[in-house]
């Protein structure tokens, strides 16, 4: 009785995907994260919103560093990656990322925390990071508060995804917000394109994509105001 599905993918793995669609006969449509051009897909534009994030931090003239998460394993944590090694590598041409980016296994607040001891042994303060996503980041934020780190005076931070906890806390994240209310509005209307609702068939010129990508926007809050 399922007429298709909009699936967020936590792996690159596709077998079981191309199942649906090939034996069961499913459509389908990716949300947040892509597998190349497989299916079709809504995502945010990730590159755009590191190199927003990246070129924000520029401006307080210290070392900006990445906290990133595993690449291989999402696009879209991968293409931050790679919006921030893009933007560093035109602002400063001895960048170098084995100095300046630090991986995290997974993206949660505790592995934020953890990688904090092996950035401050490799970098004097004040310095400013851009991290992965928004929860990895409030991880940097509680392993500040912990060791009387000032935010920002001595570290300043940028996250991504613009989560709803942020704007609770007592140092408001700096981040790149995602329209998710839109990328669920276009995954809708891509499935029931695929369906074959006539409306959608009508109306939605941008089904003919494969992946479509929505804009971001930086949204500045305390974290990374520095004079």
């Amino acid at each position: 009785g399922v007429d298709g599905l909009i699936v967020l993918p936590c792996s690159r793995e596709i077998s079981h995907l191309t199942e649906i669609t090939s034996r069961f006969n499913i459509p389908l449509v990716l949300i947040s994260h892509s597998l190349d051009d497989h299916f079709p897909a809504v995502v945010a534009d990730n590159i755009v919103g590191a190199a927003l994030a990246t070129e924000h931090l520029l401006l307080t003239r210290r070392p900006v560093l990445h906290i990133a998460g595993p690449i291989n394993d999402k696009s879209g944590i991968q293409q931050r990656y790679q919006g921030y090694c893009q933007t560093m590598k035109a602002a400063d041409k001895n960048f170098d990322p084995n100095n300046s980016i630090f991986f995290v296994d997974k993206l949660r607040a505790k592995d934020g925390y953890e990688i904090m001891p092996s950035i401050l042994n490799q970098h004097a303060l004040p310095i400013s990071l851009f991290v992965v996503n928004d929860e990895t980041a409030l991880g940097v934020l509680n392993y500040c508060h912990n060791h009387n780190l000032r935010v920002p005076e001595d570290i300043a931070v940028v996250g991504f995804s613009d989560i709803d906890l942020i704007e609770n806390l007592n140092i408001s994240l700096t981040t790149v917000a995602i329209p998710r209310r839109e990328m669920g509005q276009c995954a809708a209307h891509k499935l029931l394109a695929q369906i074959g609702h006539p409306s959608e068939l009508k109306q939605n010129v941008n089904n003919n994509e494969i992946i479509m990508t929505l804009p971001v926007s930086l949204v500045i809050r305390d974290s990374s105001r520095v004079e």
